[in-house]
């Protein structure tokens, strides 16, 4: 049997601080280490941080062909109790689809607030999606896998993600976001929502239709010039989505 290992920069990372426990999740084909800089500097503030690897992430886009998106779920839910046996309180955090597994987290957990980044709650209207889970048999990527994909796995800026979109997966992605979109009433604690107005990847449309239906009467919602999708790693916008982010983590702790 071939062995078994993770890519290189996609382990999860733990820094044990105070008792507010912030859960940093990255997103759909990415890893850790998108969330790594915001954690270390919510770490920094004395906070306790975990940034989890999601299920069938850092190792082979065929890996995550075989995913429910209840195992990108569980996964967040696992550093949820984790954090929770530790910390008095807890605050997911995250981006992309993690941004939506914050919000679901937060829907059906005990958290003292959530934040969500570059969030998407529908994707994009695509006639092709109704046979997604029937062209996976056929075309598993989009584009098609090549020999040397671990050779771009790494972005020019650094960014650890699959160089294709398991086909598979995106099916259960549009599940997913079903879901979280059912649960955004029930979303009742203090919420700050950020996106960059230039996004590529998720419309910014998302973030005015979260800040509409989450149940939360405590909502900040900033919309950024630019930064395109990975506001975490942005050159132009990460220090602003950073200063935004420990303040209102400070604010909730009481800082």
């Amino acid at each position: 049997m071939q062995r078994l290992s993770l890519l290189p920069r996609t382990e999860p990372f733990w820094h044990t601080g105070n008792d507010i426990g912030c859960l940093v999740i990255h997103g759909f084909t990415g890893a850790p280490q998108e969330m790594r800089e915001l954690g270390g500097r919510l770490a920094a503030e004395g906070y306790t941080v975990y940034g989890p690897r999601l299920a069938h992430h850092g190792t082979h886009p065929g890996d995550m062909n075989r995913s429910s998106w209840r195992d990108w779920y569980f996964s967040a839910l696992d550093g949820y109790h984790l954090l929770k046996t530790n910390c008095r309180h807890v605050i997911p955090i995250g981006l992309s689809m993690g941004g939506a597994t914050a919000l679901l987290l937060a829907a059906w957990e005990e958290v003292a607030a959530v934040v969500s980044l570059a969030a998407p709650v529908q994707l994009r209207e695509d006639w092709r999606l109704r046979y997604t889970r029937q062209a996976a048999a056929i075309y598993p990527f989009n584009p098609p896998i090549t020999p040397d994909w671990q050779a771009t796995f790494f972005d020019p800026h650094g960014r650890t993600s699959y160089p294709v979109d398991p086909v598979g997966a995106v099916a259960e992605l549009a599940d997913y976001l079903d879901v979280v979109r059912e649960n955004l009433p029930h979303v009742r604690m203090p919420a700050l929502l950020m996106h960059a107005a230039d996004d590529p990847t998720v419309p910014p449309i998302n973030l005015h239709l979260i800040e509409r239906q989450i149940g939360s009467t405590a909502k900040r919602a900033i919309l950024l010039e630019e930064g395109a999708h990975v506001i975490t790693e942005s050159q132009t916008q990460k220090e602003i989505v950073f200063q935004a982010v420990t303040e209102f983590v400070g604010q909730v702790a009481g800082k």
